[in-house]
């Protein structure tokens, strides 16, 4: 009995965890979508009037006045101007997040335990996790230099922890938007768009993006995800 309630309390776990493969999924669209429909995408993977393919995600209503978020861990490898790129990047992903007037604010700390742990790793993505052992536990996917995964609490839908991963693969002149990208996705925003439309115009671009504002589109989706008090 032990072994078979234990069986489905890991069962139980591994769904309410979303994990970095997932926060790579993107909707194929075209041309400029609807604020309904863009926000769809992002927080639910609904395509244009369908229905979503994702749980929504938000962190509480008494959490998210407050949400920690620090420098958890830098690999020896992560060089040292990429760190203080990051660093600057980091703040002005709080920055702009806390200036879009949501119900959201983050607040940068430098202790060991922050709500979103950013952590910049040495190594190289590779299919199927990868060979270097800092990488192994991330399953990090083949082309990809940033990843959020969120975690959740007892709670249904309700984020209690999320990961940023930053990995040297980055050039230093995409840390900016890569970063913001995946502040704003610990969030719950987890989903790309595909949309050549959008490549230029939101952190959420699929196609890629050098975004390190939040305005437009972006910044009414977390408004919409995280309304205003």
């Amino acid at each position: 009995m032990i072994r078979i309630s234990f069986f489905f309390l890991l069962l139980f776990v591994l769904s309410e965890m979303i994990s970095t493969a997932q926060a790579t999924e993107f909707v194929r669209t075209k041309g400029r979508m609807s604020d309904t429909d863009f926000y769809r995408a992002v927080s639910c993977a609904a395509p244009p009037g369908g229905e979503c393919q994702r749980r929504i995600l938000r962190w509480s209503k008494d959490k998210r006045g407050d949400i920690t978020v620090g420098i958890w861990r830098i690999d020896d490898g992560y060089p040292s101007k990429s760190r203080r790129i990051a660093m600057a990047a980091l703040l002005n992903a709080i920055e702009e997040i806390n200036g879009v007037g949501s119900s959201v604010q983050l607040r940068l700390v430098d202790d060991r335990t922050p709500d979103i742990k950013v952590m910049l790793i040495d190594g190289a993505i590779a299919r199927e996790a990868t060979s270097d052992g800092t990488l192994k536990d991330f399953a990090l996917l083949d082309g990809a230099g940033g990843m959020a995964r969120v975690y959740s609490g007892r709670k249904r839908g309700i984020i209690d922890r999320a990961e940023v991963m930053l990995t040297n693969d980055l050039p230093d002149n995409t840390i900016n938007s890569v970063m913001l990208e995946e502040v704003i996705q610990s969030l719950g925003l987890l989903t790309d768009i595909h949309n050549r439309y959008y490549a230029k115009r939101s952190i959420f671009s699929e196609i890629g993006s050098r975004v390190t504002r939040l305005k437009g589109q972006d910044a009414k989706t977390l408004l919409l995800h995280y309304p205003a008090n």
